[in-house]
């Protein structure tokens, strides 16, 4: 490596650390040769760090055609004579150049990804991913992801807040990438916010993997349920407690299907039972009640268990579940009827009343 004319290739590499211990060795050696070296080597790493380029070739076609692109550019360099570069300047131009047909040839070699972006506009947006991951996004809220989501990886951007329900997957993790941070998991419920201060991660079920995009280290910390996360421009993640049990309340507000669930619990709430007489001839009903809304909670719900008598009499039995049934949730009952004295001919429970609640009240 000549004094002040160090060969771009070189430094490129060391700059993008694709050397081996002995050529950094190399490098490092005329680094220090010179305070002339010194200061042409910082103003090249900081060409290089502002350029936000970087290049990992996995492809052998990739690789040809980059060397023949250089090769190109060697042979222009050589047929002209007019202007020769030469000290400080001659050193961080030549990179400057390199790195901008780099820029040029990937651009050229590598496709660009398809991407697909939804928008929530005035109205919260529920929709499944292709993997049947489940997503609110907030007001005014977008996502995007590639149109070939969940063929190799699942990576989504997120501009805005989103309560993701990620459907488990141990090969394929799924990562939220917002402006400031990074969320990892295999399988899930989280939200996650952006505001002018920085990103925020709440945890509602399972673990999540959070990190900052900018420390310099890269910290990460795994966030669990009840938990929160909070990255900033100066700092993060910061773990702790959460304690605001309305954190994704949001989905509730602006949402048209909630409001059907809410106003129509009898087509969310299904009802099955069985019964049968005990040794003392007491009608027994064995039931379950499963929550098939999204968003809805279900609590203080009333049945009305009526039964045919032999002369084809009706009674009436009324009796209500506190249990508070959450979306997908099943709940297990039994009821005795006092009508050990007939023999009864029939039971049916219907759905008398129920009362809907928000998740700040859990």
């Amino acid at each position: 490596m000549k004094e002040s004319t160090p060969y771009w290739d070189k430094l490129a590499a060391y700059l993008s650390g694709d050397l081996d211990e002995a050529e950094r060795a190399e490098v490092d050696l005329w680094i220090k040769s010179s305070p002339q070296n010194e200061r042409e080597f910082a103003e090249a790493k900081q060409i290089w760090e502002n350029s936000g380029v970087r290049l990992e070739m996995h492809d052998a076609n990739t690789e040809d055609e980059w060397s023949r692109l250089k090769s190109k550019i060697a042979d222009d360099d050589s047929r002209s004579q007019e202007v020769q570069l030469t000290g400080r300047y001659g050193v961080w131009l030549k990179l400057a150049a390199s790195i901008l047909i780099l820029a040029v040839a990937l651009f050229i070699l590598w496709p660009v990804e398809k991407m697909i972006d939804i928008s929530a506009g005035d109205q919260v947006a529920t929709f499944y991913l292709p993997d049947s991951s489940k997503v609110w996004l907030n007001v005014g809220s977008k996502l995007s992801y590639p149109e070939d989501f969940g063929v190799e990886n699942r990576r989504i951007a997120l501009s805005g807040e989103g309560y993701f329900a990620v459907k488990a997957d141990s090969l394929k993790p799924f990562i939220v990438k917002a402006s400031l941070a990074y969320a990892r998991v295999l399988g899930t419920s989280f939200n996650i916010k952006e505001d002018s201060a920085g990103v925020v991660l709440t945890v509602a079920e399972g673990e999540v993997s959070f990190s900052s995009m900018k420390s310099k280290n890269k910290q990460k910390v795994v966030v669990t349920a009840k938990e929160k996360a909070v990255v900033t421009t100066n700092e993060g993640p910061v773990k702790s407690q959460n304690l605001d049990p309305g954190f994704s309340a949001w989905r509730e507000r602006n949402n048209a299907i909630y409001e059907q669930e809410k106003d129509n619990p009898k087509a969310y709430l299904t009802s099955t039972y069985r019964w049968e007489k005990n040794k003392i001839n007491m009608s027994v009903i064995d039931g379950k009640l499963t929550n098939q809304a999204g968003l809805a909670i279900y609590t203080d719900i009333v049945l009305d268990a009526i039964y045919t008598k032999p002369n084809g009499k009706t009674s009436t039995t009324t009796f209500t579940i506190t249990d508070k049934i959450q979306p997908g949730q099943t709940v297990s009952y039994e009821k005795r009827l006092m009508d050990f004295l007939t023999d009864t001919k029939k039971v049916e429970v219907e759905l008398k009343s129920v009362r809907v609640i928000s998740s700040a009240d859990l």
